[in-house]
């Protein structure tokens, strides 16, 4: 089972987990998905890959957009953990658990050319290849 927007890592952390929150009511609309960015975007590709096929009920461009639209009660979202964790907390948002979907993503740690990485990121970067080569994500 995946626990969608639960503010709890489930994966490694080359992974990101992104899942959908409904409003603290907790409702789910049954006639149309959920408010998504746009067909392209990194945070719909998950879904698409999932093969979630329901008609958004908006299309938004970015991730604080969907996310007010949630909190205001339009409907459900699939969005990153981060960008609902302190809504989670608060109870604005409730997590929303699904059977059957993984709706984890690839992240690529990216820098400029020729720069060498060093200290905080350099660290960061070390942890998260360590971490998904133990788990075999890496």
């Amino acid at each position: 089972m995946t626990q969608w927007a639960s503010g709890r890592s489930q994966g490694p952390p080359l992974r990101a987990d992104i899942g959908s929150a409904a409003g603290a009511g907790g409702a789910l609309p049954t006639h149309v998905g959920p408010m998504t960015m746009p067909p392209r975007s990194a945070s719909r590709t998950p879904c698409n890959m999932s093969h979630v096929e329901a008609r958004p009920l908006l299309e938004l461009g970015s991730a604080a957009a969907v996310r007010g639209s949630v909190v205001a009660g339009a409907g459900p979202a699939v969005l990153s953990e981060l960008a609902v964790r302190g809504d989670l907390a608060q109870g604005r948002l409730v997590p929303v658990e699904v059977e059957g979907v993984d709706l984890r993503r690839s992240l690529r740690a990216v820098w400029p050319a020729g720069r060498h990485l060093a200290g905080p990121p350099a660290e960061l970067l070390a942890v998260a290849v360590h971490r998904a080569r133990r788990t075999g994500h890496g």
